[in-house]
């Protein structure tokens, strides 16, 4: 799958995590990621990754990465969007 293919994929996913509250993020600090399987329109099985950390310091910022790919070559530099939480609930650099 080509990166445009990913994109149309992942916004979803990126945006239904975005709308999750500082609060939601917390228990997943531990490293612990989100895994979701999901299947494209041609029938790939595609594995989403979300992963949680701290951007800066602990009780800061907490940056947000979801990676996708199909498992084959891409799995090796998945394709990813990110963004980054304040505590106050907006979203860093934007």
């Amino acid at each position: 799958m080509d990166n445009a293919a990913y994109s149309k994929l992942l916004a979803p996913i990126t945006e239904e995590h975005r709308a999750m509250p500082y609060s939601f993020w917390l228990p997943f600090l531990s490293g612990e990621p989100i895994v979701r399987e999901i299947v494209a329109p041609d029938g790939t099985p595609c594995c989403v990754e979300i992963n949680a950390f701290w951007d800066d310091k602990p009780n800061g910022d907490i940056r947000v990465i979801l990676s996708i790919d199909d498992g084959g070559r891409d799995a090796l530099m998945p394709y990813g969007h990110d963004f980054i939480l304040s505590p106050d609930g907006r979203f860093v650099g934007e």
